[in-house]
């Protein structure tokens, strides 16, 4: 799966937003030096893929409100066709990026069955494999994968490599 199959943000806003938030936290001494990637805004920029909000398919029932990561885990787990994603979301009625997780199809389309209406939302995130999503999760007993603090990021800091997790976007 990759992303140049998936549908492309009409704007730059969110990454912008996430540019800036890097930014900030690497100048303010946030992250190690020698890190694959300073901080996990970073890691989405660099590794991650945009995508638009849409209406959740009728197939799909929404989960529990403010739960994202395991409702898209549980999601994730029941449907074979659906990939895992965490990063960020952004709308007009957000004032800054949320961090957030969702579902895409095998056409990349955004299944997002915890925000209640994200038509035209801004996403940008990292396509995680199944098999590290559930190793992860299994491991640290908390739902989410990037901000994996109780075993040190292991994804920035390269204890994991990102290749092993992440499915690639085109270039």
């Amino acid at each position: 799966m990759a992303c140049s199959k998936r549908t492309r943000s009409p704007s730059r806003s969110l990454r912008e937003h996430l540019r800036q938030l890097s930014d900030l936290i690497t100048r303010s001494g946030g992250r190690q030096e020698g890190w694959v990637f300073p901080t996990i805004y970073r890691m989405v920029l660099d590794v991650g893929c945009d995508f638009v909000g849409r209406g959740l398919p009728g197939e799909y029932t929404l989960g529990t409100p403010k739960q994202c990561f395991q409702n898209s885990y549980d999601l994730c787990i029941a449907d074979e066709g659906l990939t895992y994603c965490e990063g960020y979301v952004l709308s007009d009625k957000l004032p800054m990026p949320l961090d957030h997780a969702w579902c895409v199809d095998a056409e990349g389309k955004v299944v997002d069955v915890t925000l209640a209406d994200p038509i035209g939302w801004e996403y940008c995130g990292v396509m995680i494999k199944k098999e590290y999503m559930q190793a992860v999760i299994s491991k640290r007993g908390y739902y989410g994968v990037l901000d994996n603090w109780q075993h040190q990021w292991p994804l920035l800091t390269g204890e994991h490599l990102w290749e092993d997790a992440v499915i690639l976007h085109d270039s």
